[in-house]
């Protein structure tokens, strides 16, 4: 992750907060930025705020928010956090494997978000799930692996991704 982060800019984005949340936030803290991290568990997010240093909560917006049906899969809602436009950097460790789509909804719902040239960290690639997602978003958003290892792969975000046709309009759709 930290070998990743100081090749991009603008914005950071975290799906499912941790231990992750409070090295991006380290990170961030130097060189201006901000993290956007989606989280479902509130408890979670509140004990992941408490072991955030003082000086670095400026650093990080913990979103609270469900996750939610956008027809073919669930991801975070959308519905109470805005992403911010240009996102350089996302890390990828959520929602929890078991959710219907599993990570696939990063793709749909993230994509207009994303600036060109994003470099994606997907965690958890040692499952068999996380390979679909990973050829799914090489297809849906021109993404190239560019980096595999044991347990994550990271991905680079075509340039036209943000402005080709989506598959559906999953912006905040319920089934």
């Amino acid at each position: 992750m930290l070998d990743w982060l100081p090749r991009t800019s603008g914005p950071i984005a975290e799906c499912g907060s941790g231990l992750t949340t409070l090295v991006l936030a380290s990170a961030a803290s130097l060189s201006g930025r901000r993290v956007h991290s989606f989280e479902h568990d509130a408890d979670w997010a509140a004990r992941v705020t408490r072991e955030l240093p003082v000086r670095l909560r400026p650093c990080v917006e913990l979103n609270v928010t469900p996750i939610t049906s956008y027809s073919e899969f669930d991801w975070y809602s959308l519905e109470a956090a805005t992403p911010p436009h240009a996102i350089g950097f996302v890390v990828c460790d959520g929602p929890p494997g078991a959710t219907r789509g599993g990570r696939y909804g990063l793709g749909p719902v993230l994509r207009p978000y994303l600036a060109p040239g994003c470099i994606v960290l997907l965690d958890d690639t040692q499952r068999r799930d996380e390979h679909q997602i990973i050829r799914r978003w090489c297809s849906e958003l021109e993404g190239s692996i560019v980096q595999e290892a044991d347990t994550y792969s990271v991905l680079s975000i075509g340039h036209n991704a943000r402005n080709r046709t989506p598959i559906a309009d999953f912006s905040g759709a319920r089934a």
